[in-house]
C-alpha cells in the first residue's frame, strides 16, 4: 500500500536525488501525518461527474479516519528518552567542567533540543549542527532527507563533510534574504552548501532550467560563506537504531507503515458502512409503476405504494459484519504496534495506581525500544555533541547569566546517568532506599554511588555537592551532640533537693 501511495510522489521527485533520500522523505510524511495529501479525494466521494469510468477505488481516496499509530510510538519512545523527567544527569571528572556542561545542559534546553532531534531522526537519521555566533552556543538539529555525509572510512565514521543539496522556490530564497528578481518569485532554484573541516561553503542558488539548458555553473557564494576553522565538522550524524547501512540506521516505525495504513482504510471503511446502515439504502423491484411522483422520499413516516408483484427492501450492514470489522481493526493495531515495539498497554485495565516496577514491565516492549535509542542518542549523540562543544569552548569564550565560562577541561570524560523509566511511588522508594542502605554499610557501595542511585528521585544535580552538605550536616550535629554532654550542657541534670 506504501508502495503505490509513493508513486503519487515520484512523479515530482528529481532525478538528481537518491533512494535514499526518497525513502527518508516518504518516511517523513508518515510520521508527520502528510502521507495522504497526494489523493485529491475524500473517503466518501465515491464517483466524479466525468469520465467513462466515474467510480473512484477506495485506494484513491483519503481515509475518513487517519490514526498514526507509527506517530503514536515515536511520540511515545521519545518521551522516555529525553523528556523533563527522563533527560539524563550529565557528569564529568573536572568539577568545572561538570558544572559548565550542567549550565549549558540548562540555558540552551538541550533536551528540547534531542527531543527535536529524536523526532527528526526516527525516519532514520538526524543531523545537528553546533557552533558559536556572537558568543553564545547554538544547536540546531537538521533533518537528513537533503544531506549527504561523507566519512573518512566505514571503521572510523569520521565525518570529513557534509553536503546539503535541495530545490526551493524562489519565493523561499527571498524570505531567507537572497536578491531574486519577480519574473523568478515561481521559478525552481537549487540550492547548496557544504560544511567541513574548516569552513561552512554556501553556493550561489541556480535555477533548475538552467540546468536543463546546460548553462548550469556552480559558484561560490563568499558573502554568506564562512570559516570556523575548528578542525572538525561542526555536525554531529546520529543513526537512528543500530542496523541500516553506512550513512542510515533503521527507522522506528518503517516496519508497520502497511499494516497502519491498511487499518485506516478497514476504519474508514467500517464508519461508512455504520452510516449506511443507520440510513440504508432502498431498493424498489416494481412490476408496473409507483404510485406517486418519481422522486422517492425514504422516511419512516412515508408509505411507498407499489405494484402488487413489486417489492422494496434495504439493503444495510449486520450486526455481525460491523463486530468482525471492529475486531479486525483492533487486531491490525495490536499488530502494528507488536512490530515497531510499541506501548500494548491497555489504560482501561488500570484499576489502581501501579508501581514503578510494574509500568516498566506492562510497557516492556516501549522500554526496550527508548532502551536501544538511549545508546544511540546518548551516548552516541548527546555526549558527542557536549565534547565538540569542550572543543569550542576551549578556542572561544562564552558568557551565561552574565559570566564567562572558563578552565573547562577538554579532555574530561563524560557520562550520562540516566533515570529509571518510570517514577517510583513511596513503597518503591523505601524499599530501594534501604536496600542501597544496607549495601553501604555492607561496605558493598559507596556513598558517592548511592547518592548517585537516589539523584534521580530527589532531583540532585551534584552529588559532590550533596555529599559536601550532608557531611557539613554530620559535623553541626556532632558539634551540638558534643555541647550538650559536656559539663553545665542542656542534659544535665541537678540532684538533690
Amino acid at each position: 500500500m506504501l508502495v503505490s501511495l509513493s508513486d503519487l510522489y515520484k512523479e515530482d521527485w528529481p532525478d538528481d536525488f537518491s533512494l535514499r533520500s526518497f525513502t527518508l522523505f516518504i518516511l517523513d510524511k508518515v510520521v508527520n501525518n502528510k502521507i495522504y495529501e497526494k489523493l485529491q479525494y475524500g473517503f466518501y466521494t465515491e464517483s466524479t461527474e466525468v469520465g467513462p469510468n466515474p467510480y473512484i477505488p477506495l485506494n484513491e481516496r483519503r481515509p475518513s479516519a487517519p490514526n498514526n499509530i507509527c506517530k503514536k510510538v515515536v511520540d511515545d519512545s521519545v518521551s522516555l528518552l529525553f523528556s523533563e523527567g527522563h533527560f539524563p544527569k550529565i557528569h564529568a571528572e573536572d568539577a568545572s567542567t561538570r558544572d559548565a556542561l550542567r549550565l549549558i545542559a540548562k540555558n540552551y534546553r538541550l533536551n528540547e533540543v534531542m527531543m527535536e532531534a529524536a523526532l527528526y531522526g526516527s525516519i532514520g537519521s538526524v543531523a545537528i549542527q553546533t557552533g558559536i555566533i556572537n558568543g553564545q552556543l547554538f544547536y540546531l538539529p537538521l533533518k537528513t532527507i537533503y544531506l549527504t555525509p561523507e566519512f573518512d572510512n566505514e571503521k572510523t565514521r569520521n565525518l570529513i563533510s557534509v553536503t546539503e543539496k535541495k530545490q526551493v522556490c524562489g519565493h523561499d530564497l527571498v524570505d531567507a534574504g537572497y536578491p531574486i528578481k519577480d519574473d523568478d518569485l515561481d521559478e525552481v532554484f537549487w540550492f547548496m552548501r557544504v560544511w567541513n573541516t574548516k569552513e561552512e561553503i554556501h553556493y550561489k542558488p541556480w535555477k533548475d532550467k538552467d540546468v536543463q539548458n546546460g548553462k548550469f555553473k556552480l559558484v561560490r557564494d563568499d558573502e554568506r560563506s564562512t570559516q570556523h576553522n575548528l578542525g572538525f565538522v561542526p555536525i554531529v550524524w546520529i543513526k537512528n537504531l543500530p542496523g541500516g547501512d553506512l550513512i542510515d540506521g533503521q527507522s522506528s516505525f518503517s516496519g508497520s507503515v502497511d499494516i497502519m495504513i491498511d487499518r485506516d482504510y478497514l476504519t474508514s471503511q467500517v464508519g461508512r458502512s455504520l452510516r449506511y446502515s443507520a440510513d440504508p439504502t432502498l431498493v424498489i423491484k416494481a412490476a408496473g409503476s409507483l404510485a406517486g411522483d418519481d422522486d422517492i422520499i425514504k422516511s419512516a413516516d412515508r408509505a411507498l405504494v407499489i405494484d402488487e408483484d413489486g417489492d422494496a427492501k434495504l439493503l444495510e450492514i449486520s450486526g455481525n459484519a460491523a463486530a468482525a470489522s471492529d475486531k479486525h481493526v483492533r487486531a491490525l493495531r495490536e499488530s502494528a504496534i507488536e512490530t515497531i515495539h510499541g506501548n500494548r498497554a491497555n489504560t482501561d485495565k488500570l484499576s489502581v495506581a501501579q508501581s514503578g516496577k510494574a509500568m516498566e514491565m506492562m510497557n516492556q516492549d516501549l522500554v526496550w525500544l527508548a532502551d536501544k535509542l538511549r545508546t544511540t542518542y546518548g551516548e552516541g549523540g548527546l555526549v558527542t555533541l557536549l565534547r565538540m562543544t569542550l572543543k569550542m569552548l576551549s578556542s572561544e569564550n562564552i558568557k551565561i547569566n552574565g559570566k564567562f565560562l572558563t578552565k573547562v577541561d577538554v579532555n574530561s570524560d563524560i557520562t550520562l546517568v540516566w533515570p529509571p523509566w518510570y517514577s517510583l511511588t513511596p513503597d518503591d522508594l523505601q524499599k530501594k532506599a534501604i536496600g542501597i542502605t544496607t549495601l553501604v554499610n555492607g561496605k558493598l557501595l559507596s556513598r558517592e554511588t548511592a547518592i548517585r542511585e537516589l539523584a534521580a528521585e530527589f532531583d540532585i544535580e551534584d552529588v559532590t555537592e550533596e555529599i559536601a552538605k550532608i557531611d557539613a550536616e554530620l559535623s553541626k550535629l556532632q558539634l551540638l551532640s558534643d555541647k550538650n554532654e559536656t559539663p553545665g550542657g542542656s542534659n544535665n541534670q541537678v540532684n538533690g533537693g
